[in-house]
């Protein structure tokens, strides 16, 4: 690498000519992130299953938790 275009970009931008970078700051938080219950699927079915229907699976069972429980007298 060329030392001269190193050390005018710092220079320049007061940035190191290395950086690195994260994937979750560029692209938001990871599908295992947003959905813990991922893990409690083996690696079989998440293959075998659209992502999509896992995931709608997923939602249904969160709407269901969050529903208020019937009163009984």
């Amino acid at each position: 690498m060329n030392q001269l275009i190193v050390r005018a970009y710092e220079r320049l931008t007061g940035t190191p000519w290395t950086t690195t970078r994260s994937a979750v700051a560029e692209f938001g938080p990871t599908i295992a992130t947003r959905y813990p219950e991922l893990a409690g699927y083996s690696d079989a079915e998440l293959y075998a299953r659209p992502t999509a229907e896992i995931l709608a699976e997923i939602r249904a069972q969160r709407a269901a938790a969050n529903r208020p429980k019937e009163l009984t007298r």
